[in-house]
């Protein structure tokens, strides 16, 4: 839901930047009863097609630019809402981490990441038949064999410590783990 509404801003925000900028306007032509200029062959309205006249233009190739119909700005309540996770320049919410696992140990023992963020593990066995299983986010790699690669990616959607360890046989028993802190 987070992502979709800064989407949004940033789509309604490119719409008012462009609406903004300047535009050099044609001059207006009013034609007379004198005019000696054709009268073109009126196209269909918007209301014979059941469109608005923005829709309209748009199917018969007009361009509505510079104009502000249908660009009206509904007022958003942002009142109670975090604006700490509004920052769109951070780039903070995808992390990735590699992590090698040899006989009973990883050789990254701790994780940190903030809530929300997309954690990706890359995970390479250097020795022995490893993978890495967190159950709270149901993320788990391959089983591999050493000089295998996986990777599993996975939203940190709530706060806590978290262990991952290796599922194979004894391992997690003999000091395979880890632990993955969600602040």
């Amino acid at each position: 839901m987070k992502y979709i509404f800064i989407a949004l801003i940033i789509i309604i925000g490119g719409i008012i930047w462009s609406n903004t900028s300047p535009k050099a306007e044609a001059p207006a032509v009013v034609p007379t009863e004198t005019s000696s200029v054709p009268k073109e062959e009126k196209s269909p309205t918007a209301e014979e097609h059941g469109m608005t006249p923005e829709e309209h233009a748009a199917m018969m190739g007009e361009s509505t630019a510079g104009t502000d119909a249908g660009m009206e700005m509904p007022e958003m309540d942002m009142s109670g809402m975090d604006h700490s996770t509004m920052n769109m320049a951070d780039d903070t919410t995808k992390k990735v981490f590699d992590i090698a696992g040899v006989n009973f140990k990883f050789d990254v023992t701790e994780i940190k990441v903030k809530e929300g963020d997309t954690v990706t593990i890359n995970f390479k066995s250097t020795d022995g038949f490893h993978d890495v299983v967190i159950d709270e986010f149901n993320a788990r790699t391959a089983k591999i064999k050493t000089g295998g690669l996986s990777s599993v990616t996975f939203v940190a959607n709530k706060k806590g410590t978290f262990e991952y360890y290796c599922s194979v046989g004894q391992h997690r028993m003999n000091g395979m783990v880890g632990k993955l802190v969600v602040e």
